[in-house]
């Protein structure tokens, strides 16, 4: 009976250790998803770096069909936005949502940032696009 019980013991110690290290997620590498230009006349773009499997870092911005300029560093849109949400900072938003990816590494649990709803959802929607191509 001990015999049993030390090899069920060894067996579900092994098992864990195999769970605790955790199987890679994702292939290493880097994947880049372009959303659609938007009514406004911004097209959203996310890059995603991976390395051993984890998300370790993660770039998001919105660029300007005009001139590619990027929306986190326009001030017009800046003043604009902030009128609307009061202390709000779509650089700041993007950063949220970026750091929160490589927390959670699964983009549905990515928290929403208030006040930017359609971007989080953009930012979600474009990062599990992403993912798919490190599957």
């Amino acid at each position: 009976m001990k015999k049993i019980f030390s090899l069920m013991l060894t067996v579900v110690l092994v098992a864990a250790v195999f769970v605790g290290c955790g199987a890679k997620t994702y292939k290493d590498g880097s994947y880049k998803q372009e959303g659609e230009v938007d009514d406004h006349g911004w097209k959203p773009e996310i890059n995603i770096t991976v390395a051993d499997g984890k998300i370790t870092e993660v770039v998001y911005d919105e660029f300007a069909k005009e001139d590619n300029h990027k929306k986190s560093e326009d001030e017009a849109y800046k003043e604009a936005y902030s009128a609307q949400v009061p202390g709000a900072d779509q650089k700041v938003n993007y950063e949220k949502l970026s750091a929160g990816l490589v927390e959670k590494q699964d983009p549905s649990k990515v928290d929403a940032v208030a006040g930017a709803t359609t971007t989080t959802n953009t930012f979600k929607e474009l990062a599990k696009k992403a993912l798919e191509q490190a599957k």
